[in-house]
């Protein structure tokens, strides 16, 4: 059989997939960081260097391939010294002001965040994915604030979706302001958690100086169809759809090991804080007497779940 000759785009079509394959290549939602030729400096992501914590790229026995390792070392260990430089940490910058070193006496992080450059504007509609395992001695009723995986709004003091972990159970909350006839401050609500009991309340609001135990969920609607599951020693790839909204139109929706977890509709951020929004990964927890490590690959953001899926080996 005669194959047919190759038919030649004409010129304006041509110019237009040439265009369109561009578009396609500086696309800037989308990113993908899987480790395997690490460049920081070229990264998506930024290290946020800090005199307890530790970062390193190595291989993993146990699914092959190399995955970043995030750790906060015990503090009886020996302390590594912020680099010299002509900006003191760089790379760990409070976003709230860019200029300044982000110093908190009193919390241990070992995080990368989104670089500036790509941080998106407040509400913009955005799928992210990863793989993370946990490794460290945390107890059963340990009882410390341990965050690994957040997103926030420029300034905000709390991230409006977050990964919270309390005596070792893995649960996710959003947030959005309370109401001022609850008292004004920020509302905590419950969107996804490991199993019974529940770790909080179903939501509860809190602010600089008490924390009330009376609902305050306002404007937003909770579903939940599976627990997540124990990322203590295990591989768990998450996928998440965000859009922050200071309306009505706000949805968090979440996967675990490609199970459907929980979806979450309405208002989902706090209407004092606009501008930009952004992600950043890695333990952040308060003062705790032992060493954790946090490990990240297939780290993606994008417009589907397709796009964003952890790949796999």
């Amino acid at each position: 059989m005669t194959r047919p000759a190759p038919t030649l785009l004409a010129p304006a079509l041509l110019l237009a997939a040439l265009l369109g394959a561009a578009t396609a290549c500086t696309d800037p939602v989308s990113y993908r960081e899987d480790f395997e030729a690490w460049r920081p400096a070229e990264s998506p992501v930024q290290l946020c260097h800090r005199p307890e914590n530790g970062f390193a790229v190595a291989d993993d026995p146990g699914r092959g391939g190399k995955a970043l390792s995030l750790s906060l070392r015990d503090p009886g260990a020996a302390r590594r010294e912020p680099a010299a430089g002509p900006v003191p940490w760089q790379g760990c910058l409070d976003p709230a002001n860019p200029k300044a070193p982000y110093l908190q006496p009193n919390r241990d992080r070992a995080d990368v965040w989104e670089a500036e450059s790509l941080r998106l504007p407040f509400g913009s509609d955005v799928w992210y994915g990863f793989r993370m395992r946990i490794d460290g001695r945390v107890g059963t009723d340990d009882g410390v604030r341990l965050v690994v995986g957040q997103w926030k709004g420029w300034g905000d003091a709390s991230p409006f979706v977050a990964q919270r972990f309390k005596n070792r159970r893995f649960h996710i909350t959003i947030q959005n302001d309370a109401a001022p006839e609850d008292g004004g401050g920020e509302c905590r609500i419950l969107l996804a958690y490991q199993g019974e009991p529940a770790p909080q309340p179903e939501s509860f609001r809190h602010t600089t100086r008490e924390t009330t135990a009376e609902p305050c969920a306002r404007d937003v609607t909770v579903e939940r169809f599976a627990p997540l599951p124990d990322p203590f020693g295990h591989w768990v790839g998450m996928v998440y759809h965000i859009r922050p909204s200071l309306g009505s139109d706000g949805i968090v929706e979440v996967w675990a090991n490609g199970a459907r977890i929980a979806r979450a509709t309405g208002r989902i951020g706090q209407r004092l804080f606009d501008g930009v929004q952004y992600f950043n990964f890695g333990p952040y927890r308060d003062k705790a007497p032992y060493g954790i490590t946090v490990h990240l690959d297939d780290l993606a953001r994008g417009r589907s779940y397709e796009e964003v899926a952890p790949r796999g080996r």
